[in-house]
């Protein structure tokens, strides 16, 4: 994690790009996942889509912006208390390796995990604030950059690891 902030600490300095925290405003969402449909981008999560069972931990979810536009996010969420699910990350094409994507990573990991470590006045393990205990990832089967970087880099240095592969027929 560490070497991870540096990298995107390093990447924030030369970056036209900022981390802020995911909008609750409808309209500028509404615009986003308008722009992402007409571009055939990713979108973000969308709450007029009945698909979806699930609504964002606000407080570890954010987007990326260059001046007033989202580029992308990272939108997270619970599957129980203990567990964060990385749910949602995307940049627009070019932003890929700006180092946003690293940075969002780093900074939510790092808010949801390891909350004792955001406070400068404070040091070392605290039982009763460990954080969130366990966190997963979720990425969809053709983003082949993102499974890539998951294998290569998350697998080494995981706890556990447990690959699903779904595959759907249709008849």
């Amino acid at each position: 994690l560490q070497r991870l902030e540096r990298i995107s600490d390093r990447a924030s300095r030369a970056g036209a790009w900022s981390i802020a925290p995911y909008p609750r405003d409808i309209e500028e969402m509404a615009s986003r996942i308008e722009r992402s449909k007409a571009n055939g981008w990713g979108i973000p999560w969308d709450p007029q889509d009945p698909g979806y069972d699930w609504s964002p931990a606000w407080e570890f979810s954010r987007v990326v912006r260059s001046s007033d536009d989202i580029v992308g996010w990272l939108i997270c969420h619970y599957v129980q208390p203990d567990l964060l699910r990385y749910g949602k990350l995307w940049m627009d094409p070019g932003w890929e390796a700006s180092g946003a994507p690293l940075a969002l990573l780093a900074q939510l990991i790092r808010l949801a995990h390891f909350p004792r470590h955001n406070d400068p006045n404070q040091s070392g393990f605290d039982a009763s604030d460990p954080g969130i205990h366990r966190g997963c990832f979720i990425s969809h089967p053709n983003n082949t950059k993102l499974n890539r970087l998951m294998v290569n880099k998350f697998k080494p240095i995981a706890d556990s690891w447990v690959q699903i592969d779904q595959r759907y027929a249709y008849f």
